[in-house]
């Protein structure tokens, strides 16, 4: 028997799966796989470019879906960058 909190929870998420595009699905379901990630990193495991990240994770930010979780050294940029989860 589903809980009441895990029943919640499906229904966000169908809720949210109805209302993103597909290139910010890819980026939430990527975050729910991969929490604390940078968008260097999402790149890596999109295998897209950095470019086509960095503005789905802004717009996941401004609808809620995700939150800053961190920072880390990134070892390409030789620079410490933000880290993201999904809320």
């Amino acid at each position: 028997m589903m809980s009441l909190l895990n029943q919640t929870k499906l229904e966000s998420w169908d809720k949210t799966q109805s209302t993103l595009g597909l290139r910010q699905k890819s980026v939430y379901e990527a975050l729910v796989r991969h929490p604390n990630v940078s968008n260097r990193d999402l790149s890596i495991i999109l295998e897209k470019p950095i470019n086509q990240i960095t503005p789905r994770v802004n717009e996941l930010r401004e609808l809620g879906l995700v939150k800053f979780s961190g920072v880390k050294f990134d070892q390409f940029t030789k620079r410490r960058v933000n880290t993201w989860s999904i809320v």
